[in-house]
């Protein structure tokens, strides 16, 4: 099911994560002009494309309460009018064509017994040749959002890839091959936010020249700029920004050259500034400590490690390696054994000051 479409539309960046279940079709405000809701007393125009009185006896509609009335004839001559002006020479366009959505829903406001004819039968007198591939489309695009509706609850309690891959799949299962065009600007979009965030990360990564709190700052300012009116914001939290934060190499650097103490009151500046209240940031330097003396027995463990694979080997070794990983571990020396028959050795990844 176009799995490689979809895959191709994962976020780069772990906030895209996100991705999104909604969809922004805005139709321009300008079309109408100042009179928006088209005064019902003005004169009807009879040339220029708009539609001849007599025709509004050849609607196929289900009602007759619209038949003949001048409010509704003086509506539909002023919109089909509007619509050749504004779009004779890109009609052919999908988002012009998917933009119409706007329009019919504002035809239901107004009208909301005889809308949906109304927006059809305007459509079909605007545009005749393209009529039928608008419409349908404007019908897929319905099917859609009411699909967006009814799943809204279980999509909010996914993970953001495996929304994001159900998303793509509806979309592409309604619209083919169409659904990459019609959600390219949100493509579009979601790439230069996500690599605005980018610039900025690596920036910071090689920066220098300014202290942690300012860096944090940038980080903060940036991801508010790129995310803040989308819905990804609703998954941007302190907790997300710290991961990112804290994985910065420049941060690491600082953080690692520090004494302790010093280590231990710039965790806790940095937690303040993303937000975290003072009993959150007791119980973390709490956490800190405690991760502290698992990599100080680690590194401890990793050197008297490689000093017995010096000195034993075989049997003998593997011995005095069950032996030292009790001694350091206690319980959990099973799990370290394993982790190192797998090829991991906990010790040798790399040690991220706030986070592991």
């Amino acid at each position: 099911m176009h799995l490689k479409k979809i895959i191709n539309h994962k976020s780069l960046l772990i906030i895209t994560v996100l991705v999104s279940g909604v969809m922004y079709f805005s139709y321009d405000n300008a079309f109408f002009g100042d009179d928006f809701n088209l005064a019902i007393g003005s004169k009807t125009e009879n040339n220029n494309g708009s539609l001849p009185s007599h025709n509004i006896n050849k609607i196929k509609v289900t009602g007759s309460n619209w038949l003949g009335n001048p409010e509704y004839l003086e509506f539909i001559n002023e919109m089909v009018k509007k619509l050749k002006q504004k779009h004779e020479h890109d009609i052919h366009l999908l988002n012009v064509q998917a933009s119409f959505k706007d329009l019919r829903n504002f035809i239901l406001e107004r009208y909301p017994q005889d809308g949906v004819s109304i927006f059809e039968y305007i459509i079909t007198q605007a545009f005749q040749v393209q009529s039928g591939n608008i419409l349908a489309l404007i019908h897929n695009l319905n099917i859609y959002d009411a699909w967006l509706s009814e799943n809204r609850l279980s999509l909010n309690d996914m993970d953001v890839l495996e929304r994001d891959g159900l998303l793509w799949a509806k979309r592409y299962e309604i619209f083919s091959d169409l659904a990459h065009e019609l959600w390219d600007k949100e493509i579009n979009q979601q790439e230069y936010k996500q690599q605005v965030v980018q610039q900025t990360l690596q920036s910071l990564n090689d920066s220098h020249d300014i202290d942690m709190s300012e860096r944090l700052y940038i980080l903060q300012t940036t991801i508010e700029e790129q995310f803040s009116d989308t819905p990804q914001s609703l998954l941007i939290n302190k907790g997300l920004l710290a991961n990112m934060y804290f994985r910065l190499e420049s941060v690491q650097r600082d953080l690692k050259n520090m004494p302790p103490l010093d280590r231990q009151q710039a965790l806790a500046k940095s937690r303040r500034q993303l937000g975290y209240t003072e009993s959150s940031i007791a119980d973390l330097a709490k956490q800190d400590a405690v991760k502290e003396l698992r990599w100080k027995n680690g590194y401890q463990y990793m050197a008297q490690r490689d000093q017995l694979a010096v000195n034993f080997q075989g049997a003998d070794l593997q011995q005095r390696l069950n032996e030292l990983r009790t001694k350091h571990f206690s319980q959990e020396a099973a799990t370290i054994e394993a982790e190192e028959k797998s090829g991991f050795m906990r010790y040798e990844r790399p040690r991220v000051y706030g986070s592991n």
